[in-house]
């Protein structure tokens, strides 16, 4: 099976800095417009089976960036961050405890939340709910810990040898072969983007 993973379009919270865990922010307009112009990237990977996060960011993400019928499923929903909720990333950061940038290694938990086992858990139950659909390329619209977790389960990457996930993205594993990532967090090319440079 190819596992196709997206990381949800821009949130009105990520435009604003702040962590969301399993907060419900929707997607902010810009969030909306990155997931549309994902959408030709997506139907030429010709997924046959799509689900999505219940939380309306990947939701909605998972409505632009494919018109096929999809379901939901908790499993692929964001890490649970306790007290950090709705907190600014920066100030987590500028803590310094430094057990923000340790959870984004791997290697600390949220107060109060969940943790790095848990969240690889049920991201492994929820691959093996997909498989078992006998689908050759299963589209899953998530979250970055969600998409981090895959990468760890099924390929043995973990996550501090991984960057953030940026908005947006799509990550593909291919798992026929054990498990091989075939791509990280790749993104469009925006139409308004500058080109290379002209040869001198």
């Amino acid at each position: 099976m190819r596992l196709i993973l997206v990381r949800h379009g821009e949130s009105e919270w990520n435009a604003l800095g702040r962590v969301q865990g399993q907060a419900d922010p929707d997607l902010s307009p810009a969030g909306r417009a990155q997931a549309r112009l994902l959408a030709p990237l997506v139907a030429a990977m010709e997924p046959d089976v799509v689900v999505t996060s219940d939380l309306r960011r990947a939701a909605g993400t998972g409505a632009l960036v494919s018109d096929m019928a999809s379901t939901t499923d908790p499993r692929w929903r964001e890490c649970a961050m306790g007290e950090w909720t709705g907190r600014s990333a920066e100030e987590l950061y500028a803590d310094p405890s430094g057990r923000f940038e340790a959870w984004r290694e791997g290697h600390a938990d949220p107060p109060g939340g969940e943790s790095w086992e848990a969240v690889c858990d049920r991201v492994a139950d929820g691959v093996r709910a997909l498989r078992a659909t006998g689908a050759a390329r299963a589209l899953v619209v998530t979250h970055g810990g969600p998409v981090r977790a895959a990468c760890a389960v099924l390929t043995g990457l973990a996550p501090d040898h991984l960057v953030p996930v940026p908005n947006a993205s799509i990550t593909v594993i291919e798992l026929g072969y054990g498990g091989a990532l075939a791509s990280f967090a790749v993104r469009p090319v925006p139409p308004d983007a500058p080109g290379p440079p002209a040869d001198a």
